[in-house]
C-alpha cells in the first residue's frame, strides 16, 4: 500500500496544458512548453510511479507522445529559436493531446484508488502509518506479541473495517491476558487453547488477579466479545469500534500495569588491557 499524491496529477494536467496553445507560442516559450510537457508526459506513463499498474493504454501513447516531443525539442535546439513549428508538428500534437488525455483520464477513472474519510476524532495517517499510538507505550516492551494485531487493528479501523478492527483489538487484549495470567497464576499451566472467558473464570475461581481488572475483562467479554465471536453478528458502525476499542484500551492499560518490564540488558564490563611499559 502506497499513498498517493494528488498534487502529482494536478502539477501533470498544468504542464500538459499549455501545450494546446502551441500555436500562440513563439520561440523559447514553445520549447519550454514542449519541455515541461514531455517531461509530464514521461513521469506519468513511463518513469516509475505507483499509477503505473493501473495504466494499460496509456503507456504506449505516453511514449509515442514523449517521442514526438523529442523529436521536435531536438529540432528547435539545432534551428533559430525565433522559427515557428509548422502546422503540420502543431496539428500532430493537438492530436497526441487528445489522444493522450482521453486515454489517460478513462484509466485513472477506472483505478482502484479510494479516498478515505475521516471519522471520529481520530487522524488517519497516524492510523495507517503509527497504530501503536492507540495503547501504551509499555506494550512493545511487555507483550511485544500483542503488536501486530494493535497496528492491523488500528489500520482496519482508519479504512472503516469494523469488524476486524474488533478482532484485532480482541486479539491483542488476549495477548496481554494471557502474559497477566501468567503472571498472577504462577504455578498454574495455562491452557494454551484457553478462551479469554476461561482465563478470566480460573482467575476468579482461584482468587488471583486484581478484582476490577477481571471485572473490566468481564464487561469486555459480554459487551463486545462474546456478540462478535457470532457469526452471524458485525460491528456496523464507527462509534460502535472506537467503544470496542476504548473499553479494550482500558484493560490492557490497566493489565500492562502490573506486568513487570523487561530485564535490563545485561553490561559486559571489559577489563582494561596493560600497557608494556
Amino acid at each position: 500500500m502506497q499513498k498517493i499524491d494528488p498534487d502529482f496529477l494536478f502539477t501533470m494536467g498544468a504542464s500538459i496544458h499549455p501545450l494546446r496553445q502551441i500555436a500562440d507560442l513563439f520561440g523559447a516559450d514553445a520549447v519550454n512548453a514542449i519541455v515541461r510537457a514531455h517531461d509530464a508526459v514521461l513521469g506519468a506513463t513511463v518513469a516509475n510511479n505507483i499509477y503505473l499498474p493501473s495504466l494499460k493504454q496509456s503507456r504506449p501513447v505516453g511514449e509515442r507522445f514523449c517521442e514526438m516531443l523529442r523529436q521536435i525539442h531536438s529540432r528547435t535546439q539545432e534551428a533559430d529559436w525565433d522559427q515557428l513549428l509548422t502546422e503540420e508538428e502543431v496539428a500532430a500534437i493537438l492530436r497526441m493531446i487528445v489522444e493522450f488525455e482521453g486515454t489517460y483520464i478513462t484509466e485513472m477513472r477506472n483505478a482502484a484508488i479510494y479516498y478515505i474519510a475521516p471519522h471520529s476524532a481520530f487522524d488517519i495517517e497516524e492510523l495507517i502509518a503509527n497504530g501503536e499510538k492507540l495503547f501504551p507505550k509499555s506494550l512493545e516492551a511487555k507483550v511485544p506479541e500483542a503488536m501486530r494485531d494493535v497496528k492491523d487493528g488500528a489500520k482496519a479501523l482508519a479504512y472503516h473495517l469494523w469488524t476486524s478492527s474488533g478482532y484485532h483489538f480482541h486479539r491483542a487484549n488476549e495477548a496481554v491476558l494471557r502474559a497477566y495470567f501468567d503472571h498472577v497464576a504462577v504455578g498454574i499451566k495455562r491452557d494454551p487453547k484457553a478462551t479469554m472467558g476461561n482465563l478470566v473464570k480460573t482467575l476468579k475461581d482461584k482468587k488471583l488477579g486484581h478484582t476490577p481488572i477481571l471485572s473490566a475483562l468481564e464487561s469486555v467479554i459480554v459487551f463486545h466479545r462474546n456478540p462478535l465471536a457470532h457469526p452471524g453478528d458485525f460491528i456496523e458502525d464507527a462509534d460502535e469500534a472506537v467503544s470496542l476499542y476504548a473499553q479494550i484500551r482500558s484493560t490492557v492499560g490497566y493489565m500492562l500495569d502490573e506486568l513487570p518490564g523487561p530485564p535490563p540488558p545485561i553490561v559486559v564490563q571489559a577489563f582494561p588491557v596493560p600497557i608494556n611499559p
